[in-house]
């Protein structure tokens, strides 16, 4: 058995691609990093906050608020397939997603009307889905893409229970980060997991739930490649977030948005 460093594994993924196709990631990599990279994060930040707000004091009610939280995830997802293509270590990106989501799973819990593991856990998961699929030929890839879009579609709410995202959001970085390093072939998975992102079923009789799901869909899609558009504008320039404004900014909202929950009770109680 010869065992390699974490260097010699990811120079040994990279051939694995570069046997199929033109390895492209480190271009992607290098293109955004500093202000294009913060500047992803912080719109992601945004319309996630949006959506949140939604959710927690507005019962969903407004729906563009809505269709711009579909935008969110796909940001957070091309992140991860960045700092993955620099060679961010596997192991310790998934331990910060893991004790981040731990800390703030509590919070999560009382801000949201929604049950299950906050997204922290589904983009765990994605990191350790990414580092073996980047690592395994054509046909593996594409095998595991077919079964995770077919389960989506075919058990939609089942596969989404318990986790933001579900199956679908588990394979979405990596879909990503195959793109990006120059698999084309794998863009009509991006396009499949996209939709089944947002694709849940009939919840109620006569909604046109199918349209609903391929308007959603194109908001993240669309909505994504306008944001990442605009941020190629800022290349060459040096980031402008603290480097852990993120691990600060996604339990502290919730927790703004837990409090304001509760005072929204306690004022619509006493007001009738």
């Amino acid at each position: 058995m010869v065992i390699m460093s974490p260097t010699a594994k990811r120079g040994a993924a990279t051939a694995t691609l570069g046997a199929h196709t033109t390895d492209t990631s480190a271009g992607w990599g290098n293109l955004f990093v500093g202000a294009p990279l913060d500047f992803v994060k912080l719109v992601a930040a945004i319309a996630m906050t949006g959506g949140h707000i939604n959710a927690s004091l507005f019962n969903g009610d407004y729906l563009l608020l809505w269709r711009l939280d579909r935008i969110p995830f796909p940001l957070f997802c091309f992140v991860i397939a960045c700092n993955l293509l620099r060679g961010t270590p596997t192991p310790r990106y998934v331990q910060m997603l893991l004790l981040l989501g731990i800390v703030t799973q509590p919070i999560y819990a009382l801000a949201l009307p929604w049950e299950g593991a906050n997204v922290l856990f589904t983009l765990a998961a994605g990191v350790c889905v990414t580092e073996v699929l980047r690592q395994q030929g054509a046909r593996t890839q594409h095998i595991i893409f077919a079964i995770g879009v077919a389960v989506t579609f075919a058990f939609p709410r089942l596969t989404k229970t318990g986790w933001e995202f579900g199956i679908d959001g588990v394979l979405f970085p990596a879909a990503i980060l195959l793109v990006l390093a120059g698999r084309r072939e794998h863009i009509v998975w991006l396009s499949a997991l996209v939709i089944g992102q947002n694709w849940y079923g009939e919840i109620s009789p006569g909604e046109p739930w199918v349209l609903d799901a391929l308007i959603d869909a194109a908001y993240a899609s669309i909505g994504s490649l306008v944001i990442l558009s605009i941020a190629l504008l800022l290349r060459n320039h040096d980031r402008f977030l603290p480097r852990y404004a993120f691990q600060i900014f996604y339990p502290g909202h919730l927790a703004v948005l837990a409090v304001l929950a509760v005072l929204w009770q306690v004022h619509a109680i006493y007001s009738h």
